[in-house]
């Protein structure tokens, strides 16, 4: 019965992420086409004179849009989420890791979408309704709490956490509810506070990596089986690289920005009082494309029918 009411509960949230993703990054899509589209803005704006708010509401959010480029790869990046979360729903079967990664898949894909977030503003403006608080809990704060959850509990919920409580176990659910409210409220009080560039790159990319460094190696020396031992090893050898691979942006980010390198500052319509800010393109796009290797990575290992032949693989991936 308790499986069952988890098992709803999780189908009701991923359809209200997933709703408001889609939602989102359609609403965003509609204002860039008005933006780059001939003749599409003046119609908007025509029409919005005529008396149409939501018109009018399109019309003023336009030009905030990202450059056509950052939104066609912003949008391929999001498109990629989406779809690695429809192949984690259909083959993750029972495996608790692979659903809570496909949640987060699908919030990832709507809140590091700069160009969605042109969404809140155009409903905003039409209806008056303000929809900032939806994106930060509904989005980044479920989609990090997800992944975040997802790694606690790989390779398998009876595995030992890192609290000496096993995930299946009472002790082990009620230290995951602590673990997963506690970053629903860290993720949306910084959201607020930070720039969505810069809140992604710290949660998705230092905070979800981190995460699974700290966890796995105890998977990986005390795992119930050979198979358990070998899936944490296959994804903790990605998470060194994906961590390797901000840590060493990072250094490179501010060496460039000391020396004065242009192109590395991202246009954020998120940006309070303009589009400027820190130098973060290349944090930014490394973390979206680690975050949905993880996902894969974690899919891989636990669906391999031959494991020691994908570790194999991944590790000359890894040192390629």
């Amino acid at each position: 019965m308790n499986a069952r009411l988890t098992r709803s509960a999780f189908v009701v949230v991923l359809g209200v992420v997933t709703a408001v993703a889609v939602g989102w990054l359609g609403v965003g899509a509609y204002v860039a086409f008005v933006r780059y589209w001939p003749g599409a803005l003046e119609a908007a704006t025509a029409a919005g004179a005529a008396g149409s708010r939501w018109s009018a509401a399109v019309a003023a959010a336009a030009p905030a849009s990202e450059p056509l480029g950052q939104a066609v790869l912003d949008y391929a990046l999001s498109v990629v989420n989406l779809v690695i979360a429809a192949v984690l729903v259909l083959l993750g079967g029972r495996a608790w890791s692979l659903r809570l990664l496909a949640l987060a898949m699908v919030g990832s894909a709507g809140a590091f979408n700069l160009q969605a977030h042109a969404a809140a503003t155009a409903v905003e403006a039409a209806t008056g309704v303000g929809v900032g608080g939806l994106h930060q809990i509904v989005l980044h704060g479920i989609a990090s709490a997800a992944y975040i959850l997802a790694l606690l509990i790989f390779p398998s919920p009876t595995a030992s956490a890192w609290w000496d409580a096993r995930p299946g176990t009472r002790s082990g659910r009620i230290g995951l509810a602590v673990v997963g409210i506690g970053v629903l409220i860290v993720v949306g009080f910084g959201t607020a506070l930070l720039r969505h560039t810069a809140s992604c790159v710290l949660f998705f990319g230092f905070l979800v990596p981190l995460t699974g460094l700290v966890v796995l190696p105890r998977r990986i020396t005390e795992g119930e089986t050979a198979e358990l031992r070998t899936q944490a090893r296959l994804v903790f050898s990605l998470l060194v690289a994906a961590f390797a691979t901000v840590v060493v942006l990072g250094a490179s980010t501010l060496l460039l920005w000391a020396l004065g390198v242009p192109g590395l500052t991202l246009y954020d319509p998120t940006a309070h009082g303009g589009a400027g800010g820190e130098p973060l393109a290349l944090l930014f796009w490394s973390s979206r494309l680690g975050a949905a290797a993880i996902a894969v990575a974690v899919l891989v290992a636990i669906r391999a029918d031959r494991l020691w032949t994908a570790e194999r693989l991944f590790s000359r991936g890894l040192a390629a």
